[in-house]
C-alpha cells in the first residue's frame, strides 16, 4: 500500500492516519479533567470517523452524564444497548445510572425485569441488579402513592 493510499479521504480534506484515536485519547483526557463540553466536542467528531469504536461511545454516555445532559446520555446508552455495541451488561448499568438521575424508576423496573426474563444475566450481577429491581419498585410505589403537588385533602372529621 502506497503512502497516500493510508489517508482517508472525506469529501475534498485528506484526514491523518489515525485521526480517530488520537481524538478518542483527547477526548478521555478531556473527560478526566471534567472538562465535559470540550471532551463531548471531541468524541463526537471521533464517532463520525469512527461508528463502531465502544470506547469513543461509552466515554459519550459518561460525558453527557458528568455534564448533567441526561437526555442525551438516555439516548445514546439506549442506541448503544439497541445497536449491540460494547459491553452490554457495563452498557445497562450505565443505563440504569441515567435513569436513577432521571428518576425514572419505573423504567429501571421495566428494565431489570426484562433482564432477569431473559436468563443471561451473569452470576455475579444478579444480586446486584435484584437490589436495583427491589429499590426502584419501592420508590417507584412511593411516588405512584404520594398526591400531586398543590393536590390538598381536607382533615377527615371523624
Amino acid at each position: 500500500m502506497k503512502k497516500r493510499e493510508r489517508f482517508k479521504k472525506n469529501g475534498n480534506i485528506i484526514l491523518f492516519p489515525d485521526l480517530d484515536k488520537r481524538l478518542v485519547e483527547k477526548g478521555l483526557d478531556q473527560l478526566k479533567q471534567k472538562n465535559f463540553s470540550a471532551a463531548i466536542e471531541l468524541l463526537n467528531e471521533a464517532s463520525q470517523l469512527n461508528p463502531d469504536n465502544e470506547d469513543v461511545f461509552i466515554g459519550l454516555v459518561l460525558a453527557y452524564f458528568e455534564a448533567g445532559n441526561y437526555n442525551e446520555a438516555n439516548k445514546l446508552a439506549k442506541k448503544l444497548l439497541q445497536t449491540g455495541i460494547g459491553d452490554y451488561f457495563k452498557i445497562v448499568d450505565m443505563y440504569i445510572m441515567i435513569l436513577v438521575q432521571q428518576h425514572e424508576y419505573a423504567e429501571i423496573v421495566m428494565t431489570i425485569e426484562a433482564l432477569l426474563e431473559e436468563k443471561e444475566v451473569p452470576p455475579e450481577k444478579i444480586e446486584h441488579f435484584m437490589n436495583m429491581l427491589q429499590f426502584s419498585r419501592k420508590v417507584a410505589n412511593s411516588v405512584q402513592e404520594q398526591p400531586e403537588p398543590g393536590y390538598y385533602r381536607s382533615p377527615s372529621k371523624d
